[in-house]
């Protein structure tokens, strides 16, 4: 009832002042509550630092759910803050393929699909060509064959073999290719 006679300055700064006290070190708090409460006190930066780290606690507690909830905070985030990748500690392809991730984890394929694609993309005009590129392809292969869609898993796997040099060896080209291979094995099956 208090919050609600608040007017809307107040409760910016009484996000804020919970904000700094949760970054303070409130035992008993956790990263969610921090992010939520500099995203209501329009500190967006300590929101994406804080959703990244929600994302990660989340993700440790085995909760993809609210990993994904997180990280997509995190990708809504992103642009509006100057230094993202440094507070992040990784690029936003980093980030969308986690979050594609936490999504197939969660049981949302299709949103793990849309996900990395969407960091295939984003991928594909920062770098073409490179490992990066072809590791987004990868994993959106693995997310396709989740969803049953060995098809276009099997062209997503083609398209990062041919990204990547065949020598030296990497992880990248190895998991492509037995991906690849296990989707090609779908596929026999499929035409049976």
């Amino acid at each position: 009832a208090v919050y609600g006679d608040l007017l809307p300055g107040e409760r910016v700064r009484l996000h804020a002042t919970y904000a700094r006290l949760l970054a303070d070190g409130v035992e008993g708090a956790g990263a969610a509550e921090l992010a939520y409460h500099c995203l209501q006190s329009h500190d967006l930066a300590g929101a994406l630092s804080a959703s990244m780290l929600a994302a990660a606690e989340a993700a440790e507690l085995h909760a993809p759910a609210e990993a994904l909830r997180n990280l997509e905070q995190a990708l809504q985030l992103w642009h509006a803050v100057p230094d993202a990748a440094e507070r992040a500690g990784c690029d936003l392809i980093s980030v969308g393929l986690r979050a594609a991730s936490a999504a197939a984890s969660a049981g949302e394929l299709h949103r793990a699909i849309a996900l990395a694609a969407a960091a295939r993309d984003l991928a594909d005009r920062e770098a073409p060509g490179s490992r990066q590129a072809a590791s987004t392809r990868h994993k959106l292969a693995l997310h396709l064959l989740g969803a049953d869609r060995p098809e276009e898993a099997y062209e997503a796997t083609a398209e990062a073999l041919e990204m990547l040099p065949e020598r030296p060896l990497t992880p990248t080209r190895v998991w492509s290719a037995a991906t690849r291979g296990r989707t090609a094995v779908n596929l026999d099956r499929d035409d049976e």
